[in-house]
């Protein structure tokens, strides 16, 4: 292999492994030490074999993201592009919206639906730096909007709607859940650069401001302010 078609799969492996957010630099043009750096790195704690593993599941990923985008299975601004893992499922996708690069891991559901049949589909917004983890539930039937640079852990639920509300419970009780009339509170908002760990569950109505860390299976029911720990 020439000097030159090495230093492209270098960078490619760097690429796909995801240590690197873009290829930079011409074809022909020779590793930066931080790029060398990096490969050494990748190559000595991964083993050559898994990082092969892993690059062939990122550009899984990103061939899946791709088909998504160009079929329009979800809907995105121009210049948008998203990685999406094995198992995720996209209901109503029309009303999911992609603004920028936005990353979904395995096993995934984003749902949106309607209160009753007459009503508006909820609408999932996800901005551009968004990262969902595995096992991330996101249900809408009003708005949840996730800001720039929001980060989810795995086996997270964020929903603006509950089955049936507390008030009526009384009068629901003979009906099961999953048939109960769906009720929102209103717009779940996560605010730009926060990050929401393992496990945790945000519910209806809720707004978490800016830089904010919502600790592993924490249950947020009130508005976080901006630059807060919840634990």
């Amino acid at each position: 292999m020439s000097g030159r078609a090495t230093e492209k799969c270098a960078r490619i492996l760097l690429h796909v492994c995801e240590m690197r957010d873009e290829i930079s630099g011409p074809t022909g043009s020779r590793l930066s030490n931080t790029e060398r750096r990096g490969l050494k790195h990748l190559i000595t704690d991964d083993g050559l074999l898994n990082c092969c593993f892993r690059a062939a599941g990122s550009l899984s990923r990103r061939l899946r993201g791709w088909i998504y985008l160009n079929l329009n299975v979800v809907s995105s601004s121009p210049g948008s592009s998203l990685s999406i893992g094995k198992g995720a499922t996209i209901v109503s996708g029309k009303n999911i919206r992609i603004d920028g690069r936005v990353k979904i891991g395995k096993d995934a559901r984003l749902e949106c639906h309607r209160v009753n049949v007459d009503d508006h589909l909820g609408t999932i917004i996800l901005e551009d730096g968004v990262s969902l983890g595995n096992n991330v539930h996101i249900g809408s039937v009003s708005l949840v909007h996730l800001e720039q640079g929001t980060l989810l852990g795995s086996n997270i639920l964020i929903t603006d709607h509950s089955h049936g509300s507390a008030k009526k419970l009384k009068d629901d009780i003979y009906i099961m859940p999953k048939n109960r009339v769906l009720v929102s509170k209103g717009p779940t908002l996560i605010r730009r650069n926060s990050w929401i760990c393992d496990g945790a569950i945000v519910l209806a109505g809720v707004e978490v401001g800016e830089n904010c860390i919502v600790g592993a299976n924490s249950v947020v029911r009130q508005t976080v302010p901006p630059t807060t720990v919840v634990k």
